[in-house]
């Protein structure tokens, strides 16, 4: 990935609106991110618009798990300008 490429994947995460357990839409672009690369993913729901991505790439040891936060908690205050 170039350096454009890395900041439109990072705008296009911020742009999700992810708030309080609704991170759902940030695995399915996820998902569709990697599959651009042939990396298989799978998304495991739980509950309505709750998701979790599972991606494996290679296998073998050695083996690295990453694990992270999808949503984010609600903006709250004064913006002068859209958080997302």
């Amino acid at each position: 990935m170039n350096k454009n490429e890395k900041i439109k994947l990072l705008a296009d995460l911020v742009a999700i609106r992810s708030m309080n357990d609704n991170e759902e839409a940030v695995a399915e672009y996820l998902a569709a991110f990697l599959d651009k690369y042939g990396i298989e993913s799978e998304i495991v729901q739980y509950a309505p618009h709750r998701a979790n991505l599972v991606a494996e790439i290679g296998n073998g040891p050695p083996v690295l798990a990453f694990s992270g936060h999808e949503d984010v908690v609600d903006a709250v205050g004064d913006w002068n300008t859209d958080s997302f």
